[in-house]
């Protein structure tokens, strides 16, 4: 009881100063309360005992009483919710074993609770053995329950109903078994482990499974270990040692890359492109219907991959407008082959055209080559052929053997302190250990020369 007296002011201190639990103290704040007589003639000896007209406490808050409410917590309470001028609607006993709420229809005597919601509806429960309400005949149990048109039974983890157009049904049973039906014809079913089957889409076993993708692609495999596709993407798979992908490949898409100018018959290469959508009724999934459409998107690959050595070999040619810029379609290809860790190339070259002049505006490719992990070798290409732009770039050993080559302009640094560079307007310098031996030759400045650090020759 000291413990229950001690939490309850805490608590409405904490709250603040405004709610109806501190109307009966000194330290009320709220707008509420119309005082009676002079301030002065008030009696605070508060928490022991206070009172000014309609307000008071005794032992605050195990005795407090205004126009509005009388409590002597916390066996009882009664509150005006309403205010002053209404009439006592809340009552409540040992809160919050009982409270009795006439104004918003909330009764509760744990475990019972009854009354009506915000809208309306009755209700009634006996923690925790059921709930109940009328709104959907709505009812919950341990043991079984009921939701609009749905019913369960939890224990057994079981559970059907019906949609709300009433046409459809779904029923589940133990968990493992189960069926759904559309105008009393079943559209799917299920039973676990041994097979589970959607009509027109799945049909999965342990043995063989097939499925039909959103965008037409069949797939077929066993033991889901191995498997082929059909469809607008084409692949088969022996986990985990083999993968391969495949889309129809345009060979007229590559040969554009050399082109000069975006060929005549280009519209024809602009693919028709066949999607699937399903045909649905009442949100119910039935059937795949083809809708083929012209697209001036394309993209074609053909990716195989041994898993078990990480190894890949994949070509792909994608072309599309540039950053949705209808005045440049940009087509790319990729290529790569090998694998990460003992040898890898990658290639990737990307041409674009004006649609407008249907000319070529811009062409440039990147190639990559290395060796375990690029540490014993590596390669780097970048070409520009509109620009006429080069670059290039070997390592054996990170430094043991770096060659740079840009516009034809070479930098070589050789282990241990061996340097080499050339420019495309006749410059060449060539040192070790820095000075121990230096040659250079400008064009423009002439030779010089070092040998153990000492000048041996200046122009």
């Amino acid at each position: 009881m000291k413990k229950c007296c001690l939490i309850i002011p805490v608590l409405a201190l904490l709250t603040g100063c405004a709610t109806k639990q501190m109307k009966s103290t000194p330290f009320y704040s709220g707008s509420d309360v119309t005082y009676v007589g002079k301030p002065e003639d008030r009696v605070n000896l508060w928490p022991l005992a206070y009172w000014r007209e309609p307000v008071g406490s005794i032992l605050w808050p195990m005795v407090s009483f205004s126009d509005d409410h009388f409590a002597f917590r916390p066996i009882y309470s009664q509150y005006k919710q309403d205010g002053k001028d209404g009439k006592f609607d809340e009552f409540n006993f040992l809160w919050p074993i009982c409270q009795l709420d006439y104004k918003n229809y909330d009764y509760h005597f744990f475990p019972f609770s009854w009354g009506k919601d915000e809208y309306g509806d009755k209700h009634h429960s006996l923690f925790p053995l059921w709930y109940w309400n009328d709104d959907g005949n709505t009812f919950l149990s341990p043991l079984y329950c009921q939701l609009n048109r749905g019913w369960c039974i939890p224990p057994l983890l079981s559970w059907g109903g019906t949609n709300a157009d009433g046409n459809t049904s779904h029923y589940y049973l133990l968990g493992f078994s189960g069926w759904e039906s559309k105008d009393r014809d079943l559209t799917s079913s299920y039973l676990f482990p041994l097979y589970g089957w959607v009509r027109g889409h799945k049909f999965i076993t342990p043995l063989f499974s097939r499925f039909v993708d959103k965008d037409g692609t069949d797939y077929k495999f066993a033991l889901a270990l191995a498997g082929f596709s059909t469809g607008q993407d084409r692949n088969e798979w022996l986990f985990p040692i083999w993968f391969h992908d495949r889309d129809k490949f345009f060979p007229e898409a590559t040969k554009i890359l050399d082109e000069k100018q975006m060929p005549k018959n280009f519209d024809n290469l602009t693919e028709i492109r066949t999607n699937y959508a399903f045909v649905s009724t009442n949100d119910t999934e039935e059937s795949i219907v083809a809708v083929p459409e012209r697209t001036t998107r394309f993209r074609k690959q053909n990716n195989s991959n041994l898993l078990l050595l990480l190894c890949v070999w994949y070509d792909s040619v994608y072309g599309d407008f540039a950053n949705n810029d209808t005045n440049r379609y940009q087509i790319t290809r990729s290529t790569t082959r090998g694998n990460l860790f003992l040898s890898f190339y990658k290639s990737k070259r990307t041409v674009e055209f004006d649609t407008t002049t249907r000319l070529k505006t811009s062409d440039q490719e990147e190639d990559n080559f290395g060796v375990l992990l690029d540490i014993p070798y590596c390669y780097k290409r970048e070409t520009d052929r509109i620009a006429g732009q080069y670059y290039s770039r070997h390592r054996i050993l990170f430094w043991l053997w770096d060659r740079e080559e840009k516009d034809g302009d070479v930098s070589l640094d050789a282990f241990p302190g061996f340097t080499y560079d050339s420019k495309a307007n006749g410059y060449v310098k060539t040192s070790f250990l820095w000075r121990f031996f230096r040659y250079e030759r400008d064009p423009e400045k002439g030779v010089s020369a070092d040998f153990l650090f000492i000048p041996i020759w200046r122009p």
